[in-house]
């Protein structure tokens, strides 16, 4: 998993999860039925998704993500309230 540093630190103080948790969204067995829906508005130079998913701590998240050199990259994401 591709996650720049600042990126990260950026979406802590904004949404008080991490990118590494993000990331584990993947990790879940039920990633595959989850909504994965491309983001049209944003897909200018690349493929860009959003899906809503559970991190392996249980949180209920979406995350906006590529698929770029065969990684997933998060672009940033939040907690579902």
């Amino acid at each position: 998993m591709n996650i720049p540093n600042q990126r990260t630190e950026k979406n802590i103080l904004k949404h008080k999860i991490s990118m590494s948790e993000l990331a584990t969204i993947f990790d879940n067995p039920f990633f595959v039925s989850t909504m994965n829906v491309p983001d049209v508005m944003q897909s200018q130079y690349e493929k860009k998704f959003h899906a809503f998913g559970w991190t392996t701590t249980g949180w209920d998240v979406i995350i906006w993500y590529t698929y770029r050199n065969h990684k997933f990259r998060i672009i940033g994401g939040r907690k579902l309230k």
